[in-house]
Protein backbone atom coordinates (compact mmCIF):
# COMPACT_ATOMS: atom_id res chain seq x y z
CA UNK A 1 0.00 0.00 0.00
CA UNK A 2 1.68 3.19 -1.21
CA UNK A 3 0.70 6.87 -1.36
CA UNK A 4 1.68 9.08 -4.29
CA UNK A 5 1.96 12.72 -3.22
CA UNK A 6 1.71 15.11 -6.19
CA UNK A 7 2.67 18.75 -5.66
CA UNK A 8 2.17 21.50 -8.21
CA UNK A 9 5.23 23.75 -8.37
CA UNK A 10 3.67 27.21 -8.42
CA UNK A 11 4.87 28.68 -5.13
CA UNK A 12 8.06 30.55 -4.16
CA UNK A 13 10.95 28.10 -3.61
CA UNK A 14 11.00 28.63 0.15
CA UNK A 15 7.30 27.73 0.48
CA UNK A 16 7.69 24.55 -1.56
CA UNK A 17 10.82 23.68 0.45
CA UNK A 18 8.89 23.86 3.72
CA UNK A 19 6.20 21.56 2.29
CA UNK A 20 8.80 19.04 1.13
CA UNK A 21 10.63 19.22 4.46
CA UNK A 22 7.44 18.25 6.30
CA UNK A 23 7.03 15.24 4.01
CA UNK A 24 10.60 14.24 4.76
CA UNK A 25 9.66 13.96 8.46
CA UNK A 26 6.80 11.50 7.92
CA UNK A 27 6.79 8.47 10.19
CA UNK A 28 5.85 6.26 7.22
CA UNK A 29 8.05 7.96 4.62
CA UNK A 30 8.94 4.60 3.06
CA UNK A 31 5.30 4.25 1.91
CA UNK A 32 5.22 7.66 0.21
CA UNK A 33 6.30 8.65 -3.30
CA UNK A 34 6.63 12.42 -3.82
CA UNK A 35 6.43 14.02 -7.27
CA UNK A 36 6.67 17.75 -8.01
CA UNK A 37 5.11 18.76 -11.34
CA UNK A 38 4.56 21.97 -13.27
CA UNK A 39 1.66 23.39 -15.22
CA UNK A 40 2.61 23.71 -18.89
CA UNK A 41 1.81 26.93 -20.74
CA UNK A 42 -0.77 25.19 -22.94
CA UNK A 43 -2.55 23.58 -19.95
CA UNK A 44 -5.29 24.66 -17.62
CA UNK A 45 -4.85 23.88 -13.94
CA UNK A 46 -7.27 20.96 -14.26
CA UNK A 47 -5.38 19.54 -17.23
CA UNK A 48 -2.07 19.72 -15.36
CA UNK A 49 -3.56 17.92 -12.37
CA UNK A 50 -5.15 15.27 -14.58
CA UNK A 51 -1.82 14.63 -16.30
CA UNK A 52 0.01 14.28 -12.98
CA UNK A 53 -2.67 11.97 -11.54
CA UNK A 54 -2.55 9.75 -14.64
CA UNK A 55 1.16 9.19 -14.05
CA UNK A 56 0.86 8.35 -10.33
CA UNK A 57 2.22 4.91 -9.42
CA UNK A 58 0.83 4.57 -5.90
CA UNK A 59 -2.40 2.76 -5.07
CA UNK A 60 -3.58 6.02 -3.49
CA UNK A 61 -2.74 9.63 -4.26
CA UNK A 62 -2.94 13.13 -2.82
CA UNK A 63 -2.72 16.34 -4.84
CA UNK A 64 -1.10 18.16 -1.94
CA UNK A 65 -1.34 21.93 -1.78
CA UNK A 66 2.27 23.21 -1.80
CA UNK A 67 1.38 25.65 0.97
CA UNK A 68 0.61 22.78 3.33
CA UNK A 69 2.98 21.37 5.93
CA UNK A 70 1.85 17.94 7.07
CA UNK A 71 2.27 16.37 10.51
CA UNK A 72 4.41 13.27 11.03
CA UNK A 73 1.41 10.88 11.21
CA UNK A 74 -0.32 12.36 8.16
CA UNK A 75 0.42 9.59 5.63
CA UNK A 76 -0.17 6.84 8.22
CA UNK A 77 -3.59 8.31 9.03
CA UNK A 78 -4.54 8.49 5.34
CA UNK A 79 -3.46 4.91 4.60
CA UNK A 80 -5.11 3.48 7.73
CA UNK A 81 -8.43 5.02 6.71
CA UNK A 82 -8.05 3.54 3.22
CA UNK A 83 -7.21 0.15 4.74
CA UNK A 84 -10.47 0.39 6.69
CA UNK A 85 -12.41 0.68 3.43
CA UNK A 86 -12.53 4.38 2.58
CA UNK A 87 -12.00 5.23 -1.09
CA UNK A 88 -11.53 8.94 -0.31
CA UNK A 89 -10.06 10.39 2.90
CA UNK A 90 -9.90 14.05 3.92
CA UNK A 91 -8.06 15.66 6.80
CA UNK A 92 -8.34 19.05 8.52
CA UNK A 93 -6.49 22.16 7.39
CA UNK A 94 -5.15 24.16 10.34
CA UNK A 95 -3.99 27.79 10.40
CA UNK A 96 -0.47 28.73 11.33
CA UNK A 97 -0.01 29.30 15.04
CA UNK A 98 0.41 33.06 14.67
CA UNK A 99 -3.07 33.55 13.22
CA UNK A 100 -4.61 32.90 16.62
CA UNK A 101 -3.10 36.13 17.94
CA UNK A 102 -3.72 39.66 16.71
CA UNK A 103 -5.02 40.12 13.18
CA UNK A 104 -3.82 40.47 9.63
CA UNK A 105 -5.34 39.78 6.23
CA UNK A 106 -4.07 36.19 6.32
CA UNK A 107 -6.71 35.35 8.91
CA UNK A 108 -9.43 36.55 6.54
CA UNK A 109 -7.83 34.51 3.75
CA UNK A 110 -7.84 31.43 5.96
CA UNK A 111 -11.52 31.89 6.80
CA UNK A 112 -12.46 32.49 3.16
CA UNK A 113 -10.58 29.49 1.83
CA UNK A 114 -10.44 26.91 4.62
CA UNK A 115 -12.97 27.45 7.41
CA UNK A 116 -15.12 24.50 6.27
CA UNK A 117 -12.15 22.18 6.69
CA UNK A 118 -10.76 23.80 9.85
CA UNK A 119 -10.42 21.74 13.03
CA UNK A 120 -12.06 20.30 14.94
CA UNK A 121 -13.59 17.79 12.53
CA UNK A 122 -15.33 14.53 13.38
CA UNK A 123 -13.87 11.20 12.28
CA UNK A 124 -15.98 8.89 10.18
CA UNK A 125 -17.97 8.66 6.98
CA UNK A 126 -19.14 11.82 5.25
CA UNK A 127 -22.80 12.13 4.25
CA UNK A 128 -23.38 12.67 0.49
CA UNK A 129 -24.55 16.24 1.05
CA UNK A 130 -21.40 17.07 3.04
CA UNK A 131 -18.77 15.90 0.53
CA UNK A 132 -17.93 19.52 -0.29
CA UNK A 133 -16.42 19.82 3.21
CA UNK A 134 -13.34 17.88 2.14
CA UNK A 135 -10.30 20.04 1.42
CA UNK A 136 -9.04 19.71 -2.13
CA UNK A 137 -5.38 19.90 -1.19
CA UNK A 138 -5.52 17.53 1.80
CA UNK A 139 -7.58 14.64 0.45
CA UNK A 140 -6.36 11.18 -0.50
CA UNK A 141 -8.03 9.14 -3.26
CA UNK A 142 -7.84 5.64 -4.61
CA UNK A 143 -5.80 6.43 -7.70
CA UNK A 144 -7.93 4.62 -10.26
CA UNK A 145 -11.04 6.27 -8.83
CA UNK A 146 -9.71 9.81 -9.19
CA UNK A 147 -8.52 9.09 -12.71
CA UNK A 148 -11.97 7.76 -13.57
CA UNK A 149 -13.72 10.93 -12.35
CA UNK A 150 -10.86 13.38 -12.56
CA UNK A 151 -10.24 16.94 -13.60
CA UNK A 152 -10.92 16.18 -17.26
CA UNK A 153 -14.61 15.93 -16.38
CA UNK A 154 -15.02 18.29 -13.41
CA UNK A 155 -13.74 21.80 -12.83
CA UNK A 156 -12.90 21.54 -9.15
CA UNK A 157 -12.29 19.13 -6.30
CA UNK A 158 -15.66 20.12 -4.82
CA UNK A 159 -17.44 18.93 -7.97
CA UNK A 160 -15.42 15.71 -8.00
CA UNK A 161 -16.25 14.98 -4.35
CA UNK A 162 -19.95 15.67 -4.89
CA UNK A 163 -20.05 13.40 -7.97
CA UNK A 164 -18.28 10.62 -6.08
CA UNK A 165 -20.66 10.91 -3.13
CA UNK A 166 -23.69 10.83 -5.42
CA UNK A 167 -22.34 7.60 -6.93
CA UNK A 168 -22.06 5.98 -3.51
CA UNK A 169 -18.28 6.20 -3.10
CA UNK A 170 -17.27 5.82 0.55
CA UNK A 171 -15.77 9.12 1.71
CA UNK A 172 -14.35 9.59 5.22
CA UNK A 173 -12.61 12.22 7.29
CA UNK A 174 -9.69 11.54 9.60
CA UNK A 175 -8.83 14.29 12.12
CA UNK A 176 -5.29 12.90 12.52
CA UNK A 177 -4.35 13.65 8.88
CA UNK A 178 -3.54 17.28 9.68
CA UNK A 179 -2.10 19.81 7.25
CA UNK A 180 -1.08 23.31 8.35
CA UNK A 181 -1.56 25.96 5.69
CA UNK A 182 0.74 28.90 5.07
CA UNK A 183 -1.73 31.54 3.86
CA UNK A 184 -0.41 33.79 1.07
CA UNK A 185 -0.13 37.55 1.12
CA UNK A 186 -3.22 39.49 0.05
CA UNK A 187 -1.93 40.36 -3.43
CA UNK A 188 -1.08 36.72 -4.15
CA UNK A 189 -4.48 35.58 -2.90
CA UNK A 190 -6.24 38.17 -5.08
CA UNK A 191 -4.32 37.09 -8.18
CA UNK A 192 -5.11 33.41 -7.58
CA UNK A 193 -8.80 34.06 -6.87
CA UNK A 194 -9.10 35.89 -10.19
CA UNK A 195 -7.13 33.28 -12.15
CA UNK A 196 -8.95 30.26 -10.75
CA UNK A 197 -12.39 31.86 -11.16
CA UNK A 198 -11.57 32.78 -14.76
CA UNK A 199 -10.43 29.26 -15.65
CA UNK A 200 -13.44 27.68 -13.93
CA UNK A 201 -16.01 29.87 -15.67
CA UNK A 202 -14.26 29.56 -19.03
CA UNK A 203 -14.59 25.79 -18.82
CA UNK A 204 -18.35 26.20 -18.30
CA UNK A 205 -18.87 28.71 -21.10
CA UNK A 206 -21.26 28.06 -23.97
CA UNK A 207 -21.75 30.21 -27.06
CA UNK A 208 -21.02 33.93 -26.95
CA UNK A 209 -24.65 34.93 -26.39
CA UNK A 210 -24.97 32.59 -23.45
CA UNK A 211 -21.65 33.81 -22.03
CA UNK A 212 -22.69 37.46 -22.30
CA UNK A 213 -25.97 36.82 -20.48
CA UNK A 214 -24.28 34.81 -17.76
CA UNK A 215 -21.61 37.47 -17.32
CA UNK A 216 -24.25 40.18 -16.86
CA UNK A 217 -26.11 38.07 -14.31
CA UNK A 218 -22.90 37.50 -12.39
CA UNK A 219 -22.01 41.19 -12.26
CA UNK A 220 -25.40 41.87 -10.67
CA UNK A 221 -25.90 38.88 -8.38
CA UNK A 222 -22.62 37.12 -7.66
CA UNK A 223 -20.77 39.56 -5.33
CA UNK A 224 -23.56 39.63 -2.76
CA UNK A 225 -24.09 35.87 -2.99
CA UNK A 226 -20.40 35.11 -2.50
CA UNK A 227 -20.13 37.52 0.42
CA UNK A 228 -23.17 36.03 2.15
CA UNK A 229 -21.95 32.50 1.50
CA UNK A 230 -18.58 33.31 3.08
CA UNK A 231 -20.20 34.82 6.17
CA UNK A 232 -22.53 31.84 6.64
CA UNK A 233 -19.63 29.38 6.35
CA UNK A 234 -17.80 31.11 9.19
CA UNK A 235 -20.92 31.55 11.32
CA UNK A 236 -21.50 27.79 11.20
CA UNK A 237 -18.15 27.30 12.94
CA UNK A 238 -18.51 28.75 16.48
CA UNK A 239 -14.77 28.36 17.13
CA UNK A 240 -14.03 30.98 14.45
CA UNK A 241 -16.86 33.50 14.82
CA UNK A 242 -14.67 35.90 16.79
CA UNK A 243 -12.53 36.33 13.66
CA UNK A 244 -15.46 37.26 11.44
CA UNK A 245 -16.09 40.97 12.09
CA UNK A 246 -12.58 42.10 11.20
CA UNK A 247 -12.67 39.86 8.12
CA UNK A 248 -15.80 41.35 6.55
CA UNK A 249 -14.05 44.08 4.47
CA UNK A 250 -11.71 41.42 3.07
CA UNK A 251 -14.67 39.16 2.31
CA UNK A 252 -16.25 41.97 0.29
CA UNK A 253 -13.01 42.42 -1.66
CA UNK A 254 -12.63 38.68 -2.28
CA UNK A 255 -16.23 38.53 -3.55
CA UNK A 256 -15.57 41.29 -6.09
CA UNK A 257 -12.32 39.69 -7.28
CA UNK A 258 -13.98 36.30 -7.69
CA UNK A 259 -16.83 37.91 -9.63
CA UNK A 260 -14.39 39.74 -11.89
CA UNK A 261 -12.59 36.48 -12.61
CA UNK A 262 -15.79 34.65 -13.50
CA UNK A 263 -16.99 37.47 -15.74
CA UNK A 264 -13.61 37.56 -17.50
CA UNK A 265 -13.82 33.80 -18.04
CA UNK A 266 -17.24 34.06 -19.69
CA UNK A 267 -16.54 37.11 -21.83
CA UNK A 268 -12.89 36.46 -22.73
CA UNK A 269 -11.91 32.90 -21.80
CA UNK A 270 -8.21 31.92 -21.78
CA UNK A 271 -6.95 30.39 -25.00
CA UNK A 272 -6.97 26.85 -23.72
CA UNK A 273 -9.08 23.87 -24.54
CA UNK A 274 -10.89 21.64 -22.12
CA UNK A 275 -9.75 18.01 -22.42
CA UNK A 276 -12.24 15.63 -23.98
CA UNK A 277 -13.73 12.70 -22.10
CA UNK A 278 -13.66 9.28 -23.63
Amino acid sequence: MTLSVLILDREPPQVLARCLASLDQLSSKHLVEVTVFRQERCESLGQARARAAAGAKGEFLVLLNPRYRVVSEWATAMLEAHAAGAAVVGGPVCPLEGLHHGFDCRRAIYLWEYVQTAPPIEAGEVAPGQAHLLPGGNTSYRTELLNRYGFARYGSEMEIHSAMAAAGVRICRNPVAVAVVESPEAIVCARELFRDAREYSAAKSGNFGARAGQALARVILLPGWLFLKGVVRVFRRPEYRSWLLASLPWFALFSLIRTAGEVAGYVHPPGRTKPSVA
